[in-house]
């Protein structure tokens, strides 16, 4: 008996058809209607706030935040609002906590470190919300609102930054959080580009004088 062999690769069954590639451009249209992944995410947050799912929706706001993060150079404005909503939702639920808040901040020191100029008041606004929420700030938060200064002071603030600074270190009092020595540097930081900010012999000057007064004051404490 003869035995029938197998059919050579290059051969094809008469009703088979070549593949055929997608058209140009159909990839990145289903992206769009999807929609970017910090709105699929906000959508995954808002669903899982729903079914009251808190495991799901705290993971839905760590990737938003994280995201934001990555897109905080090309899309702050984007990436920020989306923040905002992603907190907003927490909230709603009861489920925002001290890190969540503190996660924010941090966000928002990327966003002033970028120029933003109005990033500043809204880390206050946050804090604000968080207290008004019966949620204590940690020295993680407090330091997260100093490195929000001091990476504000090249966005239009200047030398007033080290007043702001100031008035955290009271709202840390009040709050009866000690200063570590990340509050300080932070502080020190915060000088640096506030004498970099200004310029000059004048700038720098001005800038170690109070640099050596933000390390007496940490001496004292």
């Amino acid at each position: 008996e003869k035995r029938s062999e197998p059919p050579r690769r290059d051969e094809h069954r008469a009703d088979s058809k070549p593949f055929a590639r997608a058209p140009p451009g159909s990839q990145t249209r289903k992206r769009s209607r999807r929609g970017s992944p910090l709105n699929q995410s906000l959508k995954q947050l808002e669903k899982a706030a729903e079914k009251g799912n808190a495991t799901v929706a705290r993971k839905s706001f760590k990737f938003i935040l994280h995201t934001g993060s990555k897109l905080m150079k090309t899309k702050g404005a984007e990436a920020l609002a989306a923040t905002d909503r992603a907190l907003s939702v927490l909230e709603s639920q009861n489920w925002a906590d001290v890190t969540s808040y503190t996660m924010v901040i941090n966000l928002l020191a990327k966003a002033a470190a970028g120029g933003n100029s109005t990033a500043l008041d809204h880390a206050f606004d946050v804090m604000s919300a968080m207290v008004s929420n019966g949620i204590d700030p940690s020295i993680y938060t407090f330091n997260a609102l100093m490195n929000v200064c001091a990476k504000s002071a090249a966005a239009g603030y200047g030398e007033k930054i080290l007043e702001i600074c100031h008035t955290v270190l009271v709202m840390m009092e009040d709050a009866e959080v000690e200063p570590d020595t990340i509050t300080f540097t932070t502080m020190l930081d915060g000088c640096s580009r506030a004498a970099a900010a200004r310029g000059g012999r004048g700038g720098w000057t001005r800038g170690w004088e109070k640099g050596l007064e933000i390390l007496e004051e940490m001496r004292e404490r």
